[in-house]
């Protein structure tokens, strides 16, 4: 599932398994195609797993992003990849059994203003 230039969507109670890339992508481009950020995304309550790169990669997104309650278990590298992301709450996860780790913070990462990391279940996952 690829996310561009969206804004107020909610992704939840869904079964995301077996992709040949990421389970959930946020970004502002898709094939070197510019399509602007999106903000106000609402990841919650799914299972995904068993995905060929990570489960939830933001690459690029605005503002109120929120990844809550979700089971993010058995995907080939993070179970979650942040790059470029504004204001966001990653809540009640269980981030478990992934290849690489649980919640990676890529190398030009920047902590926005206001993050809320917090109550994950981080386990098994390979690096710590």
């Amino acid at each position: 599932m690829v996310l561009t230039n969206s804004s107020k969507v909610y992704i939840h109670g869904n079964t995301i398994s077996g992709n040949g890339e990421n389970g959930i992508y946020v970004s502002d481009k898709v094939n070197n195609v510019d399509y602007g950020t999106s903000e106000n995304i609402y990841i919650s309550s799914n299972a995904i797993s068993k995905n060929t790169e990570n489960g939830v990669y933001i690459y690029k997104a605005g503002d109120n992003i929120n990844i809550n309650g979700n089971s993010i278990v058995s995907n080939t590298l993070s179970g979650i990849s942040l790059t470029a992301i504004g204001d966001n709450k990653i809540q009640s996860n269980e981030i478990s059994n992934n290849a690489y780790v649980g919640i990676k913070f890529n190398d030009d990462y920047v902590k926005p203003k206001n993050q809320d990391i917090n109550y994950n279940a981080l386990i098994k996952n390979g690096h710590v």
